[in-house]
């Protein structure tokens, strides 16, 4: 099989060659100056790429949250430097730590990235998409330590502040929302002290709401702030040790309603099963997993439904009592609370 080309590309408006690659930007802001409050949406990336490609990206501003749709991108940071790492003898101090340093301070081994003034296209300095962009086979830049791959259907937050390089092994789908706005520098110091990139857990509860993100246009900017502020404080809770792992009971729960989610599941037959207080059922629950019992296996039959509506041609009503709900109008309910549409909606959206 012949490898692919090795010529890089330099990424130029004029010629538009991100777009003839599969890869589009549109770039929003708030529609008052007030709105600035509040996170916000600044950009929505999107690319659907049928061959191996990788892009390098300058620093901008905010925080990125990129959804693997098909493939399996992966991120890497070549100049990350974790914040409690001490500077070495002769090196420059960075104003804040953990972000990339200059040419004169780069670790050894990285090279430093062009910064927003000498690597972009007149005109372009403050947009989040990449400055240059190249098949796969000419790597003229070392990778930091980690890579961070994104499984399908799975999300990585990243901090924007940084150089970063994006690469698809393959064929791939995927759209990241860059976002800035109120408390941003918050949530980097909070979260972005030791790694660039954290998988967003399913713990979370939120992987199901998080896609109405990248449909910035069916989305008020308040509830796009509530959303994401939920997505950025959930993470800096996920972050902070539990006392104890999870009981045994609780495991046995979240295995029961992962893998039996079409069965019939209530707090009290919990309660009779395990001969543990519903009440505290519930309280240990979500301190463990962030979401109450229900709410969990809610999620999981609406991600199961998806599935099937994409894979199969089965009718709604179908579908519904496959995966535990014996009313329809209870199934849809629940459907469009976790996705923001009717079943029948997102079978003909995707």
């Amino acid at each position: 099989m012949p490898s692919p080309q090795s010529t890089d590309r330099i990424y130029d408006p004029e010629l538009s060659i991100l777009e003839r690659d599969g890869i589009s930007l549109v770039s929003r802001a708030p529609e008052t100056e007030d709105a600035r409050a509040l996170l916000f949406a600044s950009a929505l990336e999107r690319g659907d790429v049928s061959k191996p490609l990788v892009i390098r990206t300058s620093p901008c501003a905010g925080l990125g949250l990129l959804y693997a749709k098909e493939g399996s991108p992966q991120l890497a940071f070549p100049s990350f430097v974790p914040s409690e790492q001490t500077v070495g003898k002769g090196s420059s101090p960075t104003e804040k730590k953990g972000f990339p340093v200059g040419k004169e301070g780069s670790p050894a081994g990285k090279e430093s990235f062009p910064t927003e003034k000498e690597g972009s296209p007149a005109g372009q300095e403050n947009s989040p998409i990449g400055k240059e962009s190249s098949p796969i086979g000419k790597e003229n830049f070392s990778v930091g330590k980690e890579i961070f791959s994104a499984e399908k259907g799975s999300f990585l937050l990243f901090d924007c502040g940084l150089p970063r390089k994006l690469t698809l092994p393959g064929p791939a789908s995927y759209q990241i929302l860059y976002f800035d706005g109120g408390g941003i520098s918050y949530f980097r110091k909070r979260l972005f002290q030791k790694e660039p990139c954290l998988p967003v857990p399913l713990s979370l509860g939120l992987h199901s709401e998080l896609s109405l993100l990248f449909e910035p246009e069916q989305m008020d900017d308040v509830c796009q702030h509530l959303l994401l502020t939920r997505l950025l404080s959930g993470m800096v809770m996920s972050g902070t040790p539990a006392p104890r792992k999870p009981p045994s009971y609780l495991l046995a729960i979240q295995k029961e309603f992962n893998e039996q989610y079409y069965r019939k599941h209530t707090l009290e037959t919990l309660e009779e099963k395990y001969q543990i207080n519903k009440y505290r059922i519930c309280r240990e629950f979500r301190h463990f997993f962030q979401t109450s019992p229900l709410q969990y296996l809610h999620r999981i039959r609406i991600q199961a439904a998806q599935d099937m509506l994409l894979k199969t041609d089965m009718k709604i009503y179908e579908i519904s009592y496959e995966i535990g709900y014996e009313s329809v109008n209870h199934f849809i309910h629940h459907f469009r609370k976790f996705t923001g549409m009717t079943p029948a909606e997102y079978r003909e959206r995707l």
